[in-house]
């Protein structure tokens, strides 16, 4: 009896070096084969890599990071949401809003941001928001002129019609 509750407690207690015994699983072996059997979309994939990598990455280099990712997604973004801004104009207002949280120097709240950034990313790109969620994003609650292109006047041709798709 006392032998086996012996036997027990080391195979559950880290050996002298801090490592546990090689029977029990450690925490990154549980993590990857929880990730391994759970299914990803692949859009998703890609999101998850890049906000890992930047997890890794200085705090410097985080932020310029994200908005790269972001800036590169946009035109992406805005055909999959039928939204009717200039990618330039869109990319400004991301720019501005970056801008807003330069002068944040605590890297906690740098980090919890950056996090923010990728979790609003990963969520758009898996179209888990709403056209409404976007367009208040970057113009705010008043949306002007959404879909004139969409808008034909009597005199519009053929080739007008065709290409208001």
């Amino acid at each position: 009896g006392r032998a086996a509750a012996n036997e027990k407690r080391q195979r559950h207690q880290p050996t002298q070096e801090g490592h546990h015994c090689p029977s029990l699983p450690t925490r990154e072996e549980e993590e990857q084969q929880q990730t391994s059997e759970q299914p990803v979309h692949p859009a998703a994939m890609a999101s998850l890599h890049l906000a890992k990598h930047a997890r890794q990455m200085n705090i410097i280099h985080r932020p310029a990071m994200l908005y790269k990712r972001i800036v590169r997604e946009l035109p992406r973004i805005l055909t999959i949401y039928d939204i009717d801004i200039p990618v330039a104009q869109a990319k400004a207002r991301i720019r501005d809003s970056f801008n807003e949280n330069a002068a944040i120097k605590d890297d906690r709240v740098q980090e919890m941001l950056i996090e923010q950034g990728y979790f609003s990313l990963e969520t758009t790109m898996l179209q888990h928001k709403q056209k409404a969620h976007i367009m208040h994003y970057l113009e705010g609650y008043m949306v002007s002129g959404e879909g004139d292109r969409k808008r034909l006047s009597e005199e519009d041709s053929i080739d007008a019609q065709f290409a208001r798709n």
